[in-house]
């Protein structure tokens, strides 16, 4: 029995011609799926667990978004920004969509407001960060919506940063408490087969069907090239294209100083970084949508989510942490199909600061044993010995 047979046997939907592509066309005003999405909404209204890497620009949240239209009950999306659940939410608005979210950078009131609605039926979708699943209320209150979905945007964070600076990614499976039976999906641009099981294993799926799509796109010329002058290079190459484009750069110093450049060359430029107050970040993002702003000079952060497809061009003006990073930043340039660029400018220092940074957050393994032994020591542990838990005094222990 094929994906199809299965979620018409399951959920009772109509023949695919009478529902989907109806509410496709109604909705976003396309006549057909692209790639894998059609596919995958058979598979989410199935009841199906869901682990989807689908390329930057390949539509994700249709994916999820048009199910949430086809089903009763309440879609929740668990996001990672602030800025791509509310563009996603006035994406959802403009289309007819009824969906809010949930931030701290909402009032009190305004919170109120979205949880009435969500729990009387009046949206389909609702958007929130992974930290909300830190509060008992929340979860009790989700256990009060009679049918719920789970949907897991930019899933590679939950191997990525939760097990760093983001440990309320590691706690979404914390809904399976109240609600064991309920329904996760989990997307991603980009991820190697380790990071899928990791996604896999932390949100506990269950026998989740599997898509991946290839990142490569015809359309999108990709360029590394090795530059003595790195920044005169991309001024040429931001001179030569028309067009809204990206620079990335890995620091919010750099990226306010590369704006500043290109401003005093006369193109006009704004920098975008988590350093940057709520409200100007999001004009600084709108203006960019909107074109106003036709280059923007960004941090890693910039671009998940954000559904602007004429991006003629994005340079990298520093080297990713990853592969996973670049092709997901790359990506957002051509995604409406017509010819892109995507530059990489480096030099050898570069490469040999990218070295010395991943020698630093991932010491060697000799390094590891030896403080692992230093610490059984000083507790009176033995190596490989004992499961208890034992408080340790850091500043007594680095004397």
């Amino acid at each position: 029995m094929d994906l199809f047979e299965l979620a018409t046997q399951e959920t009772k939907i109509l023949p695919l011609e009478e529902t989907y592509f109806d509410i496709l066309r109604r909705y976003w005003g396309y006549p057909v799926f692209r790639g894998q999405q059609e596919s995958i909404i058979v598979a989410i209204l199935s009841g199906k667990d869901v682990l989807a890497f689908l390329p930057t620009g390949s539509g994700k949240s249709i994916c999820y978004q048009l199910p949430a239209l086809m089903r009763p009950g309440l879609t929740l999306v668990i996001s990672p920004l602030i800025a791509l659940m509310e563009n996603q939410v006035t994406q959802c608005k403009q289309r007819g969509i009824p969906a809010g979210a949930l931030h701290g950078g909402m009032e009190y009131r305004s919170q109120q407001t979205v949880l009435d609605q969500a729990e009387h039926g009046r949206i389909k979708l609702l958007y929130i960060a992974p930290e909300r699943l830190n509060q008992d209320r929340f979860l009790e209150f989700l256990s009060n919506i009679p049918e719920l979905y789970v949907m897991v945007d930019e899933a590679h964070c939950i191997s990525q940063w939760g097990h760093d600076f983001r440990p309320a990614y590691l706690q979404i499976n914390r809904i399976k408490a109240s609600r064991p039976e309920v329904q996760i999906a989990a997307f991603t641009a980009t991820a190697t087969p380790e990071v899928g099981e990791d996604i896999s294993s932390q949100l506990e799926l269950k026998d989740p069907v599997v898509f991946r799509e290839s990142v490569a796109k015809s359309n999108l010329q990709l360029i590394v090239n090795k530059e003595t002058n790195k920044w005169s290079e991309m001024l040429d190459r931001i001179q030569a294209i028309t067009g809204t484009q990206i620079v990335y750069v890995r620091s919010r110093n750099r990226a306010e100083s590369v704006s500043r450049y290109l401003i005093q060359r006369g193109i006009k430029s704004k920098a975008y970084h988590a350093g940057m107050p709520y409200e100007q970040r999001m004009q600084t993002q709108n203006d960019w949508i909107s074109g106003k702003t036709r280059i923007i000079v960004a941090t890693t952060a910039f671009g998940m989510g954000i559904d602007k497809a004429d991006v003629r061009q994005v340079i990298h003006l520093d080297i990713p942490e990853t592969l996973e990073e670049y092709i997901q930043e790359a990506g957002r340039a051509g995604r409406d199909g017509a010819q892109a660029t995507a530059v990489l400018l480096f030099q050898d220092e570069d490469i040999e600061k990218n070295i010395e940074h991943l020698r630093d957050q991932f010491p060697d393994f000799t390094f590891i044993r030896k403080v692992y032994k230093m610490i059984g020591q000083y507790l009176d542990v033995a190596v490989g010995g004992g499961d208890e838990m034992k408080p340790v005094d850091w500043v007594g222990f680095s004397v």
